[in-house]
C-alpha cells in the first residue's frame, strides 16, 4: 500500500472561518499533488487534538460560532465523506490496519506531540 502524505507545519488551529477555510485548501491541494484521481478517493479522515462528539463528528470546541460543524463544512466544499475523531484513537486505527499492530490482538498506542494520549487495542 501506498500512503501519501502532506504536512504544513506553519498551520496553527484557531476558531474561525479562515482555518475552515485553510484546511478546506489544504486537503485539495493535497489530493491534487498526491496524483490521485479525486473519483477515486471515498473519504477524508481527520484526527483531531480536540474533544469530538463521536455520535457526529463534531468538535467540542472549534468552529461553533458559524453554525456549521467541520464535517459539515469539508463535505460540502469537497464532495466527499468526512470522519473527524479523536487524533490518538486515529493513530490506533492505522496502526491496526496498515502498521506494527497489524494482525495483533493487544496493543498500546501511544502518541505524544503538545498533549500525551494513549488508546489500547484490546482483544482485536
Amino acid at each position: 500500500d501506498d500512503i501519501y502524505t502532506s504536512t504544513d507545519r506553519e498551520f496553527t488551529l484557531s476558531n474561525d472561518k479562515e482555518c475552515l477555510n485553510n484546511i478546506t485548501t489544504f486537503i485539495e491541494k493535497a489530493i491534487l499533488d498526491s496524483g490521485i484521481s479525486k473519483n477515486n478517493v471515498i473519504g477524508v479522515g481527520i484526527g483531531m487534538q480536540d474533544s469530538v462528539r463521536s455520535s457526529n463528528s463534531e468538535l467540542s470546541n472549534y468552529f461553533l460560532e458559524d453554525l456549521i460543524s467541520l464535517k459539515e463544512h469539508l463535505e460540502s466544499n469537497l464532495n466527499l465523506s468526512v470522519i473527524v475523531d479523536i487524533d490518538t484513537r486515529t493513530i490506533a486505527v492505522a496502526e491496526q490496519i496498515l502498521g506494527k499492530a497489524k494482525g495483533v490482538d493487544n496493543a498500546l498506542v501511544v502518541k505524544t506531540s503538545r498533549a500525551l494520549g494513549l488508546s489500547i487495542i484490546a482483544d482485536r
